[in-house]
């Protein structure tokens, strides 16, 4: 907890006592079936190439990686036979993603050559199964090559039970690429993310990024995006929902280290019962760069007395020439608009149910995959009905 970035972390969730207990709840269950169907149900379909990886290894059986587009190549690790693929330990790193490169023993791997454009979206399915090792060391390696374009879509989910899913996933945009990233995080209640996100862009390189949260007892979404050459930008959407008494951390980490950058930077949290939702969001501006922009934006919504939330923006400026802004906002829902809706016939849980959706809307419009949008959108619909339902019967 002295390390700023794991401030807000429930560590004592994840201490070495806390996952004895963990292995011991998991201990003796066979790992479950995780069919084509399952997946479809899960995570959606979406029209392009999908390599699934269950525990972090590879399911050729429920992957659809054949009839690739031209310059494009889905694989994991032991397929692509070359190790320059591999990259570069992060700069900014910590005991789990040293843990992560240490232990893991495949990756999901996307490569785009040089000016290359995937019109449709690329899957990367990560599945945890619980095990009587219920620990998981996950990666992703994605490389755009110059001039390249592409939509890469990765779900986080699960089958059921406590699993701790520590992963790392590396990204680089090389100069003139763009890379839109869609991160849907739905694992089983009961277990424990700790995802890491490591982007570096080149010169006039953009990277569009939309993350959603909704399961794990404790899940933390790390995002570290370094603009590395001139001229490149960065757009960072996140949605978290927090119920129960799930913590939910978000710490993103944005580094200009090129001239004339841009980075927008809006994350919203729904927290509920005693869910905590967090937010560590770092701007730096490197000396020696001029003509950066940047902006960040947190906004959380607490649906109960006992819901928290911590919000922590800031700025790390050390140029002079730079446009830089950044703002949180904490609060519940709003009286006149719960009061109106009523005063149209809507109950109760249906007015909640519209203001809390056009909350999220803010950022669910931002995936701009229709068929991901909208199977992200249903799960909200049915998470929070099911939410409704227990809360009623607990009543």
């Amino acid at each position: 907890t002295r390390d700023e970035s794991w401030r807000y972390t429930a560590l004592k969730r994840i201490t070495p006592a806390g996952l004895d207990e963990f292995g011991a709840a998991a201990n003796g269950q066979a790992e479950a079936t995780v069919t084509t169907e399952l997946i479809d149900t899960l995570a959606g379909s979406h029209g392009g190439p999908r390599i699934v990886m269950v525990n972090g290894h590879h399911r050729a059986d429920l992957s659809t990686l054949e009839d690739l587009p031209d310059g494009v190549t889905v694989s994991d690790l032991s397929g692509i036979g070359d190790p320059t693929v591999l990259p570069a330990a992060p700069e900014r790193t910590d005991g789990f993603l040293a843990l992560n490169r240490a232990a893991s023993v495949d990756g999901a791997v996307v490569l785009v050559a040089e000016k290359t454009e995937v019109t449709a979206p690329i899957h990367v399915v990560h599945v945890s199964v619980p095990t009587a090792t219920p620990v998981s060391h996950p990666a992703t390696v994605i490389r755009l090559a110059a001039g390249s374009k592409a939509t890469v879509i990765e779900s986080w989910i699960g089958t059921g039970g406590p699993v701790l899913v520590n992963a790392l996933t590396s990204i680089d945009v090389a100069d003139g690429a763009t890379l839109t990233l869609h991160r849907i995080q739905s694992e089983d209640d009961r277990s424990i993310h700790l995802g890491a996100t490591d982007c570096h862009l080149g010169n006039a390189a953009s990277f569009n990024s939309v993350s959603v949260s909704t399961g794990g007892d404790v899940a933390r979404t790390a995002l570290d995006v370094v603009l590395g050459g001139d001229h490149a930008e960065a757009t960072l959407d996140g949605l978290y929902l927090p119920f129960d008494k799930q913590h939910h951390d978000n710490v993103i980490t944005v580094e200009h280290a090129g001239s004339h950058g841009k980075s927008h930077q809006r994350f919203r949290g729904i927290m509920d019962d005693q869910g905590r939702g967090s937010f560590t969001g770092v701007v730096i501006v490197d000396a020696g760069t001029v003509g950066n922009d940047a902006e960040q934006v947190n906004h959380s919504l607490l649906l109960t007395s006992q819901a928290e939330s911590d919000s922590r923006p800031w700025l790390n400026i050390l140029a002079d020439d730079v446009q830089c802004n950044h703002g949180a906002t904490i609060g519940r829902l709003d009286d006149d608009a719960l009061f109106y809706l009523r005063s149209r016939g809507l109950s109760v849980d249906v007015a909640r149910g519209m203001l809390i959706d056009a909350f999220a809307a803010a950022i669910t419009e931002a995936i701009d995959v229709e068929s991901l949008r909208e199977h992200v959108v249903a799960q909200l619909e049915d998470r929070r009905t099911k939410h409704e339902v227990r809360q009623e019967e607990q009543s």
